[in-house]
């Protein structure tokens, strides 16, 4: 069921996940107290028994005893304000943190993230995603969707680099695939530029074929 565009399925998985998410800080807390209490025991036996404890590691050697696993606090990502400073890698990465901390399952992790973008942009993506008969359907899905639409500069400029050092090597059909695998992360070109590139990659005699 494809939820993006749905704002009364999405308000009621987003309230689903908020209850997982305060259910899991709260018993993140309680972690923590009981580590303290322990830390707290361990350091009064170890004033009781530091002459038996001398004894035996002076027997067996000292030995270290893994301390408890810190507490994790799951922290919500911010909303993604679609600026030049937001960085795309770094949000989508705090939401699988978050997601394998809340054991969310894959298919509402799209949905829940996506309230996380403006207003305006969730209209956007409901649009689009309508008019070409694709959903969101992923995590992954959606970081490709933000990277289409939020191009960073350096990436393109490094894809553009890319695009023009690769060439036929096994067969056209490879080089095909290969040079689709970048021309569609590219936004600021235009297709002249692409038709260019695609054909300075192919063997000069079909180059010339083509025209």
């Amino acid at each position: 069921m494809d939820l993006v565009g749905n704002p009364q399925a999405q308000a009621a998985l987003q309230e689903r996940f908020e209850q997982l998410l305060n259910q899991v800080q709260q018993l993140s807390v309680i972690v923590e107290h009981q580590q303290q209490k322990i830390t707290e025991l361990k350091a009064q036996l170890g004033q009781q028994s530091s002459l038996a404890q001398s004894s035996f590691q002076s027997h067996s050697g000292d030995v270290s005893h893994p301390s408890p696993p810190p507490s994790v606090k799951p922290k919500k990502p911010e909303i993604f304000l679609e600026k030049a400073e937001d960085n795309i890698d770094t949000w989508i990465a705090l939401w699988q943190n978050l997601y394998h901390i809340t054991k969310t399952p894959p298919e509402e992790q799209a949905p829940i993230a996506v309230t996380y973008l403006s207003p305006t942009f969730q209209v956007k993506l409901a649009e689009e995603a309508r008019a070409e008969g694709m959903p969101i359907t992923s995590l992954e899905g959606l970081k490709e969707v933000l990277y289409r639409s939020f191009p960073n500069p350096n990436i393109q400029k490094t894809l553009r680099s890319e695009i023009r050092q690769i060439h036929v090597k096994k067969g056209v059909w490879d080089y095909m695939d290969e040079f689709r695998g970048i021309a569609c992360w590219l936004t600021d070109v235009t297709q002249m530029d692409l038709m260019y590139d695609y054909k300075a990659g192919l063997p000069k005699a079909v180059s010339d074929e083509i025209g």
